[in-house]
């Protein structure tokens, strides 16, 4: 099976062509390297795929998976712009290019795209509102994956893991916003089984009426303090918490609407997580 994958030196892109190439897949993919964060390190990570990728056009893909955006609800407050051309207007061209192809799609939405409190969160329920017309209208076979914090090694340093690993081992303090604020996180290898188990059910069925979304999601939901208290066992390090109020644009707790359980907790999770952080850096 071919599968091309858009965004693929991103945290998630990365993750699954590994995932996908270690069992037997074919893959190929594209990156525009944008600096929203270090660009080395989607470099890094597209370096570690790079020489097991298959060369083939994105035309001759059995299924295309978009996975390319915009990603940060707290950025596109600043920078809306960035939010419409790369999250709405590439996935209109995307939707364009599998009309015309009749080429499979399964694209990456979000949990913000249930709550609407940003920019950021309005573009990913607009591709899903596109991909449901374009199936409807055009005959097209699309599915959305809706993803709930994801997390793991060789994650985004935008990420609250990420600055919190970061700022615990320079002995900085900390910002948690809102004490009792609680996230579903999903760790990196159970969406990457969930999503390549998904594309095989979803080309092998011919059901997909109207463009169904599928959302991936530990439901053990868990309070930001608790994956600051792993980091610090895990640091031996006392982090300096400094607790601030949620911006307009954040949720307190996510709305779960789910489909494939994740079950790795964050006990199991957070250590690969900050043990990579430390091999990362050297430290």
């Amino acid at each position: 099976m071919k599968i091309f994958i858009t965004g693929i030196a991103g945290f998630i892109g990365y993750s699954l062509a590994e995932y996908l190439i270690k069992n037997g897949y074919e893959v190929n993919g594209y990156d525009i390297y944008t600096d929203y964060y270090d660009v080395q390190l989607k470099k890094n990570r597209f370096s570690k795929i790079e020489k097991n990728l298959t060369d083939f056009k994105i035309s001759e893909a059995d299924i295309i998976v978009h996975l390319a955006a915009q990603a940060g609800v707290l950025y596109s407050k600043i920078n809306p712009f960035a939010y419409i051309d790369n999250n709405i207007t590439c996935f209109l061209h995307i939707l364009e290019m599998c009309k015309e192809t009749k080429i499979p799609l399964l694209y990456a939405t979000s949990s913000t795209a249930l709550d609407l409190k940003s920019v950021y969160g309005i573009t990913k329920k607009c591709d899903e509102d596109l991909a449901k017309l374009y199936s409807k209208n055009y005959d097209m076979k699309i599915l959305g994956v809706r993803f709930y914090t994801v997390y793991g090694p060789w994650g985004r340093p935008d990420m609250a893991m990420w600055k919190w690993t970061e700022a615990i081992l320079k002995k900085e303090p900390i910002s948690i916003r809102g004490k009792d604020t609680s996230r579903n996180f999903t760790y990196i290898n159970d969406l990457t089984k969930h999503v390549t188990k998904i594309i095989n059910t979803f080309l092998s069925s011919n059901i997909y009426e109207d463009s169904p979304i599928i959302g991936i999601a530990n439901m053990n939901s868990r309070f930001l303090d608790e994956v600051v208290d792993i980091i610090e066992q895990n640091t031996n390090i006392k982090a300096i918490r400094e607790y601030t109020n949620l911006f307009p644009e954040e949720i307190q707790r996510q709305v779960s609407e789910v489909s494939f359980e994740a079950h790795t907790d964050i006990e199991i999770g957070v250590p690969e997580f900050v043990k990579w952080y430390k091999e990362y850096f050297n430290i």
